[in-house]
């Protein structure tokens, strides 16, 4: 041990929690002497432990200014040393460290030794806020930048009429849970809750589409954005929603065979209300030409959307039709159920409907289907 310095004896070393431990020892059992001694830490210039008979406490000694850190019963050595280098921070800032540190000695006390909430308390870090232009541009993704990133890249493939709906599935309120938790540490539980909470509030239909369309929306930016959308360094094995996130849902099968007059509402429906309410159909040209040919041929809807362009043609009058302007469809056998090909006339009237429908079309003339 040192020779004394005035009233305290003094000891440098580079204190251990062993040397925290012997402090407690001696006062104790009673055995501190004199005044008391300061073990000086020579791995934290200035980071003083001063014992008395009666307690321990941690000082920070600058070349002007002794600044008490807390008790050693309340603050550990690695704590103490994180005290100091905050205070001489404050203090090379010309900033007063005392108001601090008082706030960082009471922490410990009421935490029970808490030190990285006392420190949060003491010396809060400001942290700038990441804008949601450079989230999205440098990651890492939230679940929100996620839905809104792919609805971009998948508006230009939808009907402008049919994108709103889909887009409602994916943005969804179940989903509102973890719409700003990072895409990385989105669970399986998550997407499992999720889904069942869809199923519960609304129907398993809307479940089976938010499901659909969420697995197509995380294999597209597994595919093309792992990195910046975090989803590389995610928390659990991924691709999870292969395999733990899916839904068991098949449509019910109806057996009715339609009247004509539930035909004609139908088809007065379809033509009135190209989109209905929040349901994310909307009927585009080619679909509604595609529900007119099936009603006004009886053909199965699998031949009809096969007729290609070239299985429309006109038939010559001299060939026995009643007048101008009918049609011959023709499927092949491939297509047909009995694997013969088959030849229907179609009607002017009946074609003139199919084709009022096809001209909104602005992809009619590049299609090779009707």
């Amino acid at each position: 041990m040192a020779t004394s310095r005035g009233t305290y004896a003094r000891e440098r070393t580079r204190l251990t929690a062993e040397h925290v431990k012997k402090a407690g020892r001696m006062i104790a059992a009673g055995k501190v002497p004199g005044r008391g001694i300061d073990f000086s830490d020579e791995a934290c210039p200035g980071l003083t432990l001063r014992v008395t008979p009666l307690s321990g406490t941690w000082l920070l000694k600058t070349r002007t200014s002794t600044i008490r850190l807390g008790d050693m019963a309340a603050v550990p050595l690695a704590a103490a040393r994180v005290a100091a280098e905050r205070t001489r921070v404050d203090l090379r800032d010309g900033r007063d460290p005392r108001p601090d540190v008082r706030v960082y000695a009471h922490a410990m006390a009421t935490t029970g030794g808490d030190h990285e909430t006392a420190a949060d308390a003491a010396w809060p870090v400001e942290i700038e806020r990441q804008s949601d232009e450079d989230r999205r541009r440098h990651g890492p993704w939230e679940w929100r930048d996620l839905v809104d990133l792919f609805l971009e890249e998948k508006r230009p493939d939808l009907d402008p009429d049919y994108f709103p709906a889909y887009a409602s599935y994916l943005r969804h309120k179940a989903f509102d849970r973890i719409a700003r938790r990072p895409v990385r540490e989105v669970t399986a539980t998550d997407l499992q809750g999720i889904r069942n909470t869809i199923i519960a509030e609304h129907s398993k239909s809307a479940a089976a589409r938010a499901v659909r369309q969420g697995r197509e929306m995380l294999d597209w930016a597994w595919s093309n954005h792992s990195g910046v959308s975090g989803m590389a360094k995610a928390t659990e094995k991924w691709p999870l929603w292969k395999d733990q996130w899916s839904i068991k849902y098949r449509p019910g099968k109806r057996r009715h065979a339609p009247e004509i007059d539930e035909l004609a509402r139908t088809m007065a429906v379809a033509e009135r209300y190209r989109t209905l309410g929040q349901t994310e159909h909307a009927t585009a040209p080619g679909t509604l030409a595609m529900l007119w040919f099936t009603v006004l041929t009886g053909q199965r809807t699998g031949a009809v959307a096969e007729t290609a362009r070239l299985d429309v043609a006109p038939i010559a009058e001299d060939a026995g039709v009643p007048g101008p302007g009918w049609r011959a469809v023709t499927w092949s056998a491939g297509v047909m159920k009995e694997d013969r090909p088959f030849v229907l006339p179609l009607p002017p009237g009946a074609w003139y409907v199919i084709d009022r429908v096809l001209a909104e079309d602005p992809d009619r003339e590049t299609n090779r289907c009707v």
